[in-house]
């Protein structure tokens, strides 16, 4: 049987249409068939083929995902926020901060949830570091 990283290059060896591949790549990063790491490691390596100068395998991740039409559906995650996912020290900061979280009250919880929601709104107006780093 056929692993579906190994379906993967297969396709992306024989330059398959980039809609019908985001496609399959989408599907499989939904499903979570393929670990997102070496995915990357994957496409990185037919990025060129495709006509991907920047950005390696997630460059050609997100260019495949739009040609398929897919990369909205992609549930505003990155691949790399997925594969981060997924690593021994990512696990182990989401659950000291849930723990963080278990202790506060819910007056405290919406003050944070609107701190939080206006960093991904304005990342640079609410963190001064991020503005002197641009």
């Amino acid at each position: 049987m056929t692993t579906v990283e190994r379906t993967i290059r297969d396709l992306l060896a024989g330059q398959v249409d980039g809609g019908h591949l985001g496609g399959v790549l989408n599907d499989a990063l939904r499903r979570q068939l393929v670990d997102v790491q070496r995915l990357l490691v994957i496409l990185a390596d037919y990025a060129p083929a495709y006509g991907v100068a920047e950005n390696g395998g997630l460059g050609l991740l997100r260019h495949l995902l739009h040609q398929a039409g897919a990369d909205a559906a992609f549930d505003g995650r990155s691949a790399v926020t997925m594969a981060a996912e997924s690593s021994p020290e990512a696990t182990a900061t989401v659950h000291a901060i849930a723990a963080q979280l278990a202790g506060l009250d819910m007056p405290q919880l919406k003050k944070l949830q609107a701190a939080v929601n206006a960093a991904i709104d304005e990342p640079g107006k609410n963190n001064p570091r991020l503005e002197t780093e641009q």
